[in-house]
């Protein structure tokens, strides 16, 4: 799966949540409200069922959320990596 794909199925994914689909991706999505803690943890588990994947404790951090770039290139990290 390419990064366009990715960042296309994060973005239906957000207009799932009732989330803007038309944000930039690398709009800070902390700083612009859309998320918190709890929609994060929400994401979270939408991205693990979407993608087949699973995130360990220490990529919950708020870094790895900041915008739609930036979790599009975690989950083609994730993608990419064998599974063990």
């Amino acid at each position: 799966m390419n990064s366009s794909d990715i960042e296309t199925k994060v973005r239906n994914i957000f207009l799932q949540m009732s989330f803007s689909h038309t944000m930039p991706a690398d709009s800070s999505l902390i700083n612009l409200g859309i998320l918190d803690s709890m929609s994060i943890l929400e994401l979270i588990d939408r991205l693990e069922q979407d993608f087949f994947i699973s995130f360990s404790e220490d990529e919950f951090s708020i870094e790895n959320f900041e915008s739609i770039k930036v979790i599009t290139s975690l989950l083609q990290k994730k993608l990419s990596s064998p599974v063990l």
